[in-house]
């Protein structure tokens, strides 16, 4: 790979709206005009191209124990193919009222999470010959635009957030929502305050909100390997970071809000942590977000003890009381600094890091029909 951005040939017939890649370096992408392509990641040549499904392709899922099997979301179906026999799918259902945008494994891949517009979440045990629907969530207000289990506890966690300014998380264990942050509650209106008020009558730090006008609908969250820190990209251009605390009594963590990342100039899309990239010996803790400005950041935990001009200290939006006791502040390894802000030719889809024959590389989908890649020099270096 160079260290610019590498364009890929054009298969697709229109936007590209997602994109994930095997541990065998085959890459899937899903298109707006219901077309799949399967490319080898390492020589960016089609292997080939998938047609006839119901509507435009909005999500697709590699798995990292069998690399062989990748998953469709088009209209309300979910579809199950495998590489070595892939004209048709092995498995297909409709688990959604509406369309679905984006598709989750759990790190044991014995469970599989699904959300759509119409505001449900899903959970579906993979174990199971008829793909049963275990949980099926309803409580977000409108469209869910993205879920994520929690790497250290993906049996038991999942979070899910959506244009309702909602970051909800659920616990497995019991089949019932754990808790729910009003991402509003996370701003001031006013840039001259300093500190607003909790639920509990508290003064807390908070940070003004620099796009007012415009709701923190969520587009993306992502969470660390250790599942320790949660990253949430906003509409209203604010990368929201958030505390995954353990709690002893509970099956999931407490969410606490810890901080805001700027430097998007629009809508925040995507966000990822680089966690794929330590199978090559490279640092797991890079965030990268992309967003409607055509811009992508990678981002690195601060290596001073000094809170970084990009990070500030933000309100608290979570309802459960508990999150309120302890003070919302971002450990030292939580303090991200700004590593480098790279334009891109187009609006960001989706994002995803992965090793291509031991290089960790990024693909980018965006409102063109070609995936571009990137090194990771031409993401970290200045």
């Amino acid at each position: 790979m160079s260290n610019e951005a590498v364009i890929w040939p054009s298969f697709h017939l229109s936007s590209i709206l997602s994109c994930d890649c095997s541990n065998d370096g085959v890459l899937i992408s899903g298109a707006e005009s219901g077309d799949v392509c399967l490319w080898d990641a390492a020589n960016r040549s089609l292997i080939h191209q998938l047609n006839g499904f119901p509507d435009e392709v909005t999500a697709v899922c590699c798995s990292r124990k069998k690399s062989n099997h990748f998953w469709v979301a088009s209209d309300c179906m979910i579809l199950k193919f495998d590489l070595r026999s892939y004209s048709e799918p092995v498995f297909s259902s409709c688990y959604s009222e509406d369309d679905v945008n984006m598709i989750v494994l759990n790190e044991l891949e014995t469970l599989m999470g699904i959300c759509d517009d119409s505001g449900h979440v899903t959970v579906i045990d993979e174990t199971s010959s008829n793909k049963n629907v275990l949980y099926s969530f309803a409580e977000h207000d409108s469209c869910v635009s993205c879920i994520q289990f929690n790497p250290s506890n993906s049996s038991a966690e999942l979070f899910s957030a959506g244009t309702d300014a909602q970051l909800r998380n659920w616990d497995l264990s019991q089949g019932k929502a754990a808790s729910v942050v009003h991402l509003s509650n996370c701003f001031n209106d006013s840039s001259n305050e300093d500190t607003s008020v909790n639920e509990s009558g508290e003064a807390v730090p908070a940070v003004a909100n620099t796009n007012a006008l415009t709701p923190p609908m969520a587009h993306s969250i992502s969470l660390n390997n250790s599942g320790s820190l949660l990253a949430c990209g906003l509409e209203n251009s604010a990368l929201l970071l958030f505390d995954v605390a353990k709690n002893p009594n509970k099956s999931t963590g407490t969410l606490k809000t810890c901080g805001l990342l700027s430097g998007h100039t629009a809508g925040v899309s995507q966000v990822v942590f680089s966690s794929s990239w330590n199978k090559a010996g490279f640092s797991d803790e890079v965030l990268i977000s992309g967003g409607c400005d055509k811009r992508i950041i990678s981002w690195m935990p601060e290596k001073s003890d000094n809170v970084s001009s990009n990070n500030v200290n933000v309100q608290s939006g979570e309802e459960d009381d508990e999150a309120m006791e302890d003070e919302n502040e971002c450990s030292p390894q939580n303090n991200f600094d700004m590593i480098k802000s790279l334009p891109h030719h187009n609006k960001i889809n989706w994002l995803c890091p992965n090793v291509v024959k031991g290089v960790p590389v990024l693909f980018v989908a965006d409102l063109s029909s070609v995936i571009t890649s990137y090194s990771v020099h031409a993401l970290l270096s200045s």
